[in-house]
């Protein structure tokens, strides 16, 4: 939530779009829309646990 941060989310020429290590993604967001109407909080909500999974597993997120 951008009103609950003390600090702002900031990206530079060098570091904009880039990892420290390298990510495999399992499920994109495009797999979330191919997936229909009918499907689309479950997919969401799918993709959502996947990600925080990818980045835990790469190395770049170690938060809770």
């Amino acid at each position: 939530d951008p009103a609950s941060r003390t600090w702002k989310i900031r990206g530079t020429p060098a570091s904009y779009g880039i990892y420290q290590h390298p990510i495999r993604w399992r499920i994109t967001t495009a797999e979330v829309a191919a997936g229909g109407p009918e499907n689309y909080v479950a997919g969401v909500k799918t993709w959502a646990r996947a990600t925080l999974e990818d980045l835990r597993e790469s190395g770049n997120y170690t938060g809770h």
